[in-house]
């Protein structure tokens, strides 16, 4: 054995006895050990950050700018097809009238933790929160399979879930809030927006405004589902008979859905 430990340490053949050998070979195998538990103390701090800033921003951003080092701080974007998500409470501000400002902080919480429930239970990357009200991106920054029905499935989940805070709200305060949500697929460009000093990791285009669009236009306890939207999930979910709505900054109007439930 020591010929085996020795022959792969050349440079001590020869000039230490076997108890200095053994010795060192301890001091060695001690360092190393710190070097190990040094590492894994360095990854759990790591995760600790990374589960502290997802606090603040989606984990799938937080993990892929940690992943991307340097690389993942530069301003610029990726153009791909996406689901954009808004959801806003609906009677919010008349409620903020008659409540205390503690008061309203612990419902908007309730209904904020809610929404983000939903939208990381079927895998959506919570973009922001704006208010009262959230944005949500599917198919980014990761690729998702399905996207536009995940993104219905988490707004369908949000209607069901508010039920309960409806009641409770009703029976405390005798007003009821709701959600209106808005939905669309298409072309949008994801990424680091923003300057040297301050960014947002977000989407920015087209699709993001229309869907913003569809939210604003929704009554209280609607989701409303753009055509490309519908187009992609027609199959598995049941919606009111189409119209066409007229959007500020469109000249055309577009073909928008309710819907009414999830096959």
């Amino acid at each position: 054995m020591r010929e085996l430990i020795l022959s792969g340490l050349p440079f001590l053949q020869g000039k230490m006895p076997a108890g200095g050998v053994m010795l060192l070979l301890g001091a060695q195998a001690a360092c190393l050990l710190c070097i190990v538990l040094l590492r894994l103390r360095g990854e759990r701090r790591l995760r600790k950050v990374e589960h502290i800033i997802g606090r603040y921003m989606a984990p799938q951003v937080v993990h892929q700018i940690l992943n991307s080092g340097e690389a993942g701080l530069r301003l610029g974007g990726t153009r791909r097809i996406l689901t954009i998500l808004f959801v806003d409470i609906r009677g919010f501000s008349l409620l903020s009238e008659t409540a205390e400002p503690e008061e309203v902080v612990a419902i908007l919480n309730e209904y904020l933790n809610l929404t983000a429930g939903c939208i990381l239970r079927y895998e959506g990357t919570l973009d922001k929160f704006i208010g009262d009200a959230a944005m949500a991106v599917f198919n980014a920054p990761f690729f998702q399979e399905d996207h536009p029905m995940k993104a219905v499935q988490a707004a369908w989940a949000m209607k069901e879930g508010a039920a309960g805070l409806e009641r409770r709200l009703m029976d405390r305060y005798g007003r009821q809030v709701q959600f209106g949500i808005g939905i669309h697929t298409g072309p949008a460009v994801f990424g680091n927006i923003g300057s040297l000093t301050r960014m947002d990791y977000t989407a920015v285009g087209d699709a993001v405004n229309t869907a913003a669009r569809l939210e604003s236009l929704a009554k209280p306890g609607q989701i409303l589902i753009s055509e490309t939207t519908y187009e992609a999930v027609k199959d598995r979910i049941r919606v009111s008979s189409p119209g066409k709505l007229q959007m500020k900054g469109k000249e055309q109007e577009i073909v928008v859905y309710e819907l009414e439930g999830v096959v």
